[in-house]
């Protein structure tokens, strides 16, 4: 509930999304925290931005697993294995 409701906050009602879009699933697919939903949600926007378009799932899907990706391949400093 906590993940749904930080979807709703950084995509907010004036965004152009597509008709009927939900966030639940997206919050429940993805273990995100609050910060890296909104990068998630602004490589969206700015990837519709770019194209003229509203911003759809899949372009939040595709965005998502991008920015888990990411997150995946990165170790940083003590988080590095020996």
């Amino acid at each position: 509930d906590a993940r749904c409701a930080i979807w709703l906050k950084v995509v907010p009602e004036e965004a152009p999304v597509e008709p009927g879009m939900t966030f639940s699933d997206l919050a429940r697919d993805f273990l995100f925290t609050g910060g890296t939903i909104r990068n998630v949600a602004l490589r969206a926007a700015f990837a519709a931005a770019t194209d003229g378009k509203v911003i759809t799932m899949k372009m939040l899907r595709d965005c998502a697993l991008r920015e888990k990706n990411l997150h995946e391949e990165t170790t940083i400093g003590f988080a590095q294995s020996a």
